[in-house]
């Protein structure tokens, strides 16, 4: 998973996308817009980060936070 040539991505890319998905659903067709995001890759040392956040702001006015981590 921190090969990107294997894994493609990291945990926000690879496991966050099931986050964005379910936001996608509360956003009910609206184009939900990224306020804030932060990846780290320090622990491992390695090409990917191991941890990632978004924040996603709804046309509804709602926020949503999708983290992911390895560790």
């Amino acid at each position: 998973m921190l090969d990107p040539k294997i894994g493609g991505g990291g945990a926000l890319r690879n496991l966050g996308q099931h986050g964005a998905d379910a936001t996608l659903v509360l956003a009910a067709g609206g184009a939900p817009v990224i306020a804030a995001a932060r990846r780290v890759a320090h622990g491992y040392g390695e090409a990917v980060e191991e941890y990632g956040a978004a924040l996603i702001s709804l046309p509804c006015g709602a926020a949503v936070q999708v983290e992911a981590g390895y560790s």
